[in-house]
């Protein structure tokens, strides 16, 4: 760098340390914890903090490689989605956000046996449904909201990354939405339930 580049050192210093700082965390299996905004009425289900402290119940290689996991802000079509992961362009995971009254009209025509069968995991943990009129609502309490997101779809979501980063290893293609990709990260969820 030349001395009259106009750039002070000392802040390119502080900007190669903490590009530095946050390659050294992904590499360890410490992913960046980041949180969007709510517009009012949306809230997390969780905190940064509770995901931290997860993340310490979990090993610790099974987050090498994941870049990120984020508290996101729902979008219409996420308005069903507890989490996500995407493996590219960064392995990330999104846990998305509720209404702040923790409920949720079901799509329409669903019925009962749907519902007990595609959220079977989250009536395990306390989601409560009612009928009103033709309509199906879930309901929550906030605690076993954070206890669904921490334990079961959090875990989920790094099965996931330990699915596509074995298969990655290996060569493999990575297979994105394939049952095989499922059924591994619900064994994960399962077998690293915190109880």
């Amino acid at each position: 760098m030349h001395r009259n580049s106009g750039e002070q050192p000392g802040r390119v210093i502080g900007e190669i340390a903490e590009l530095t700082i946050e390659c050294a965390r992904v590499i360890a299996g410490c992913p960046v914890l980041f949180e969007q905004p709510l517009c009012e009425g949306w809230v997390h289900p969780c905190t940064l903090i509770d995901i931290q402290h997860r993340l310490k119940q979990l090993p610790s290689e099974d987050t090498i490689g994941l870049h990120a996991i984020g508290l996101i802000a729902s979008t219409y079509g996420e308005r069903y989605v507890d989490g996500r992961y995407f493996f590219t362009p960064v392995p990330t995971i999104h846990l998305y956000s509720y209404p702040a009254t923790l409920m949720m009209k079901m799509p329409p025509h669903v019925k009962r046996k749907h519902i007990e069968l595609y959220s079977r995991d989250a009536l395990s943990y306390g989601m409560e449904i009612e009928q009103t009129g033709s309509r199906w609502i879930a309901r929550w309490s906030a605690a076993s909201l954070r206890r669904f997101n921490l334990d079961h779809v959090l875990a989920h979501e790094i099965g996931h990354h330990v699915y596509y980063s074995r298969r990655h290893a290996q060569g493999l293609a990575c297979n994105p939405n394939t049952n095989e990709s499922e059924q591994f990260a619900e064994a994960y969820a399962v077998r690293h339930a915190s109880g």
